[in-house]
């Protein structure tokens, strides 16, 4: 070989080791110590929390209404049930508010305000699904709108009950 070519396949292994060291040092694992000065801080827990994307209102109201409506019911039931009120919270045909939608009267939209039901304590799983609906949204297309025992509109999904209780989720 001459000269030129030994010199150009010594360039060529000099790039491909530099190209395998940077991709090594780039995917390595390193903790590297922070340098602080004076006095050592500690995080407190407050300051490491992040802070919920929802008020403790919305909460208290959507695992509440969750529960009064479908507390015996899977997770799946629940998140529909919750996922049609946070709908209808965007939706310009009805209250711009999660208490205004629930306790929206003259039709009254969810009997459990008036039958008790809305007061009792919600499980875990109530509150899990409230806390995943108010942090990611509704997880039924944005024109489902109606749940109830009967049909209103056009039908998106149908679960039943324990007790045997058809819920029907329907397009509006």
């Amino acid at each position: 070989m001459n000269r030129k070519v030994k010199n150009l396949v010594v360039a060529l292994i000099l790039i491909v080791i530099w190209c395998v060291l940077i991709f090594v040092d780039a995917h390595r694992n390193v903790i590297r110590p922070q340098i602080v000065y004076g006095e050592v801080v500690e995080e407190t827990e407050a300051e490491t929390e992040t802070e919920a994307p929802y008020s403790e209102e919305d909460l208290y109201l959507l695992s509440h209404l969750i529960c009064g409506e479908v507390e015996g019911c899977d997770r799946q039931m629940k998140t529909y049930v919750g996922s049609v009120a946070l709908n209808r919270v965007a939706d310009s045909r009805f209250p711009g508010t999660l208490r205004e939608v629930i306790y929206q009267n003259n039709p009254l939209q969810y009997s459990c305000t008036v039958d008790g039901n809305f007061e009792k304590t919600p499980g875990e799983e109530t509150v899990d699904v409230a806390k995943y609906l108010l942090t990611n949204g509704s997880q039924l297309p944005p024109n489902v709108i109606f749940q109830a025992e009967f049909v209103q509109g056009s039908v998106y999904a149908t679960l039943l009950a324990p007790n045997g209780v058809t819920e029907y989720f329907c397009i509006g």
